[in-house]
């Protein structure tokens, strides 16, 4: 894939995340921001737990929600840093309080390995 096709993508990913952010619950956006400030700042012993409990046998298909976080967790993987502060200055756009809340998770974060 070509760099100028790579960006092109990555900006309609970003598009993607942030129309699903501003429809989202309160509560499914609270669950983007730990998975959020879990990327950015690194998995911690408490996020592992967490996930640990998530990880349950289903009877049932996922729901859009778990679809649209497990292409966000793809797509992320894929993004450049450059790419994923842009996301954060769109998400500012759409929920400046919600970005505040992510660089305040991240710096207690980086704080306790210090």
């Amino acid at each position: 894939m070509s760099a100028m096709s790579h960006g092109v993508v990555t900006v309609q990913e970003m598009h993607c995340v942030c129309s699903w952010f501003a429809n989202w619950a309160p509560a499914q956006r609270e669950e983007f921001l730990r998975d959020l400030v879990e990327k950015a700042a690194g998995v911690t012993a408490d996020s592992l737990l967490a996930n640990l409990d998530s990880l349950s046998v289903q009877d049932k298909a996922p729901s859009i929600f778990r679809c649209q976080m497990k292409l966000f967790g793809q797509w992320f993987e894929g993004w450049t840093e450059d790419d994923r502060n842009e996301l954060l200055q769109r998400l500012e756009n759409i929920d400046a309080v919600f970005v505040a809340r992510f660089y305040d998770e991240v710096a207690k974060i980086n704080q306790q390995r210090h």
